[in-house]
């Protein structure tokens, strides 16, 4: 299919406002192609030239309006271990690079269903994008535009990638999530995380929750799951969104346990499945090509990008046993 914007700005470059044909003879009819050619050639270089113009923050804000953008050191160890990380500050753009940079725990690591744990994640606005680009990265990206270009698919890489295979486990949940990344000095990713809000599926019963609230309920199917929630906390070693993955672990579980109750409609029942069926093709057809994997390069957040893809597919099997046979 044709470009017809690119066509009508490769005429422009050429000064015709419409495709006259040509009256007769193929060599007039030849040259008048080679002409258009010509004119959308130069219009693509300089398209390609004004991307390049543009800084990594303005490409991805281009995208993500409303990007967090730092740019210092996103390395910290404990972003990795440490349930009461204060991600959140990611999340704004007033944060300082040392309050990252330094943090360092105080106490033992909260039960990522604590109060503690929530309230690192809770103030984040659904939809909210973040990125951390260490300092020697953003000097090299301003020097060498190709560099920064390496940078930018990368970034773009890990997002679409994350999107699509938590899409994969939770269908419809990218609604609600939220997502920040972290390049290091070297240009590789070296940290990750994703999370997500609204309520998890629920028993229609009361009976089974109190009447609790929200949080209360959640944290007590979190309590019934917690060998899951250990198997989740391992995925996240693994380069894995681990608040994601915790809340698609519960729901799984309870949905399952509760089908009789009438948590879904056959309709919905229906739709996600339609929904869960594309994303596994989208994420599994990702890591079985070579444009993603070239792109992120040989690791995430320090752990291989082979290891990345099986903790996928084995995440995805857990879930959708039925659609990965």
């Amino acid at each position: 299919m044709m470009d017809i914007s690119a066509l009508s700005r490769a005429m422009s470059q050429i000064g015709m406002s419409a495709p006259t044909a040509p009256k007769s003879g193929n060599v007039t009819s030849s040259a008048f192609l080679d002409k258009i050619a010509n004119a959308m050639e130069i219009t693509k270089t300089q398209e390609t030239a004004e991307t390049q113009s543009l800084s990594l923050e303005e490409r991805l804000k281009q995208k993500y309006p409303n990007l967090v953008y730092h740019v210092f050191d996103g390395s910290n160890r404990y972003w990795q271990t440490r349930n009461d990380f204060p991600f959140y500050k990611i999340f704004q753009q007033s944060t300082k690079g040392e309050e990252i940079e330094n943090w360092t725990p105080s106490g033992p690591n909260p039960d990522p269903i604590s109060s503690a744990a929530q309230r690192m994640t809770s103030p984040i606005p659904v939809g909210s994008t973040a990125v951390i680009i260490h300092p020697k990265v953003q000097e090299r990206m301003e020097q060498d535009p190709e560099y920064a270009d390496e940078i930018y698919k990368r970034i773009e890489a890990w997002f679409a990638f994350d999107k699509a295979r938590n899409e994969a486990i939770i269908p419809g949940i990218e609604a609600r999530s939220s997502r920040c990344l972290a390049i290091g000095e070297d240009g590789d990713i070296c940290n990750v995380m994703a999370c997500s809000k609204g309520e998890i599926t629920q028993s229609s019963d009361d009976s089974d929750n109190g009447g609790d609230d929200f949080w209360t309920a959640r944290a007590k199917r979190f309590q019934k799951y917690m060998k899951l929630v250990v198997e989740a906390q391992i995925l996240h070693a693994q380069g894995i969104s681990k608040q994601i993955n915790l809340w698609s672990l519960a729901e799984s579980q309870n949905s399952k346990g509760n089908s009789s109750a009438g948590n879904f409609s056959m309709n919905q029942q229906l739709s996600d499945m339609q929904a869960a069926q594309f994303a596994i093709s989208e994420t599994m057809s990702m890591m079985n090509g070579t444009e993603l994997r070239q792109a992120l390069g040989d690791t995430v957040a320090g752990v291989s990008i082979d290891a990345v893809f099986e903790a996928t597919r084995k995440a995805i099997a857990d879930f959708h046993p039925a659609l990965m046979m």
